[in-house]
């Protein structure tokens, strides 16, 4: 499972990474810093960022994206490409943002989280 997010290290951000670390080290897989790609955070970012995993010689076979705006970046280059989303490659996004709407055919097959504003951090 590969993370791609933006370069911009908000806490919201660094706190994502973090979560993503930690869940694949609980899950017993080995955190692979190829994997964790972070540029920009809009979709042609996500687009440029799903090249850049799919170049590796050992693929994932799902991308977690930091935002809704890069997951759906990763689905238009994921679908260009002619594989299929859930089926060849899971996409999942992080903040339910509108702008998913603009994917809505191939998103409907995809996972957003969302978390209320009522999550508070100390």
């Amino acid at each position: 499972m590969a993370y791609t997010s933006t370069r911009y290290q908000h806490k919201i951000f660094q706190d994502r990474k973090a979560g993503y670390k930690q869940a694949i080290l609980d899950n017993g897989l080995s955190y692979r810093r190829e994997l964790v790609v972070e540029t920009g955070d809009f979709l042609m970012d996500g687009f440029t960022q799903a090249g850049m995993l799919m170049e590796l010689m050992e693929k994932p076979d799902g991308i977690i994206a930091a935002r809704d705006e890069i997951g759906i970046g990763v689905i238009k280059y994921l679908t260009k490409r002619g594989k299929k989303v859930p089926e060849d490659m899971a996409v999942i996004g992080f903040d339910n943002d509108p702008m998913r709407v603009a994917c809505e055919s191939e998103l409907n097959y995809g996972v957003t989280m969302y978390f209320p504003n009522r999550i508070k951090y100390i």
